[in-house]
């Protein structure tokens, strides 16, 4: 280290290194990236503190799902608190999981002996641009450069799903589409019963079918509910409509019934108060809270009021939407949460309003390890989906990347930490702390 000393315009050359160092002979690191002893003892790991805290956060969980299950019924009734505390639990078992990975990770690092690829020294420092620490950083480069070679694998497969993604889902949003009578639609419910509601979700494709047993399966069970496949018959033919007819029909409703356009108002901002949501759905009502409030009826508008049923069948936005689409000729929109909302990748989910045209054909109990099986062959296939999705859009190599950055932070949660840092220039808070204060202060 060279200090320049400057007084009564003199200058004096002093030569500082730093105790215990040897001349010509690093502390940390060598001169082809790989660690000294001494250096892969910098992280500090403990493994076995971040276990507890997991399983505590599991046992926290647990305790939260029966309070909840007692207070709705398994689900079937509402209650706000009970609700708030059973996502305030998944989500500390969420975070704490990430912790005990975390550490794992520091773990591997220190045993390091190889050198660290350019690629990875690049990204420690984009992550760090963000607002990370260096332990965050690296654990986040060491997490995204793992998944990229994983995907590696796969990307001879997302090459090609892109390449018909971009017209698939112009053809998604565009074109009305038509399911024979006759045709078998799948549901899967928390209960036996021979029936379905006068608006119920299902799926048409055999690839969602699986899929709804593995992520729906598994959500009731872990409630403690048995889980049940419906196969349902169309007795008519049912007219599905596209986003953008979709969206027409509540436009021109809302432009003519003041009524009810404040009772859509109403139904979204009840739904963004009462549920936790991802990022993606959480600003695509932000968003259509804000359009409304200035007169304006877009896709996010919609998308808000398709994602919004689920929550209120009996609201009078939900009556008054279904009935509209009935008078248009409809009998089912697309279910615009699993289609792209939240992170399900399903293909053809359909709300289907017209019960009439339907007849429940065959209820069968679904078992644990046909859920756990489900479940572990549909997520690999979302992820590939949610690649192409990416790929579709910005490229192949950009979505791969993209797809990287969701394991260690999102774009959006890069915004919170620059605009926290912003307001609060002295702050000592790392950007994991960032994040979950904001997240635990905005869902209580």
């Amino acid at each position: 280290m060279i200090v320049i000393w400057t007084y009564n315009y003199t200058a004096e050359l002093r030569h500082h290194g730093i105790k215990g160092q040897k001349w010509g002979v690093r502390r940390y690191q060598n001169y082809d990236g790989s660690l000294t002893a001494a250096g892969r003892k910098r992280y500090g790991v403990n493994v076995e503190g971040a276990k507890a805290n997991y399983e505590k956060a599991k046992a926290e969980q647990k305790e939260a799902l029966r309070y909840y299950n007692k207070k709705t019924g398994y689900g079937t009734l509402y209650n706000a608190e009970a609700s708030r505390r059973l996502d305030n639990a998944r989500r500390n078992k969420k975070w704490a999981k990430q912790d005990l990975d975390s550490e794992k990770i520091k773990q591997r690092l220190n045993e390091e002996t190889k050198p660290k690829s350019k690629h990875r020294t690049k990204l420690e420092e984009l992550y760090k641009s963000k607002g990370m620490t260096d332990e965050e950083a690296a654990v986040a480069a060491y997490k995204r450069e793992r998944v990229e070679k994983i995907l590696a694998v796969t990307a001879g497969v997302t090459v090609a799903v892109a390449a018909t993604y971009v017209a698939y889902k112009m053809y998604d949003k565009n074109v009305d589409k038509i399911i024979r009578s006759g045709m078998t639609l799948s549901r899967i419910s928390a209960t036996d019963t021979m029936a379905v509601h006068d608006a119920f979700y299902a799926s048409i494709k055999p690839s969602d079918s699986k899929k709804y047993i593995g992520l729906l399966g598994k959500d009731f069970a872990d409630k403690g509910a048995d889980v049940f496949q419906k196969s349902i018959k169309t007795t008519g033919k049912l007219k599905i409509a596209s986003e953008r007819n979709a969206k027409k029909v509540l436009s021109d409703l809302v432009k003519t019934n003041p009524k009810y356009a404040n009772s859509l108002n109403n139904l979204i901002q009840k739904t963004s108060q009462d549920t936790f949501s991802n990022v993606k759905t959480a600003k695509t009502l932000d968003k259509a809270i804000g359009s409304l409030n200035k007169g304006r009826v877009n896709s996010k508008v919609y998308d808000a009021l398709n994602y919004s049923l689920a929550y209120d069948q009996n609201h009078a936005a939900t009556k008054g939407f279904y009935q509209q689409m009935l008078s248009k000729g409809y009998d089912a929109v697309i279910d615009i949460n699993d289609k792209k909302l939240s992170g399900a990748c399903a293909r053809m989910p359909v709300v289907v309003f017209n019960s009439n045209k339907t007849a429940v054909e065959r209820v069968r109990k679904v078992g644990l390890q046909e859920i756990k099986k489900a479940r572990a062959s549909e997520f690999f296939k979302s992820a590939v989906t949610g690649i192409a999705e990416e790929s579709g859009k910005i490229g192949l190599g950009a979505g791969v990347g993209a797809v990287g950055m969701t394991f260690a932070r999102s774009k959006y949660n890069d915004r919170i930490v620059a605009k926290y840092k912003r307001e609060h220039p002295n702050t000592t808070l790392s950007y994991k702390e960032i994040i979950r204060n904001y997240y635990n202060a905005n869902n209580n």
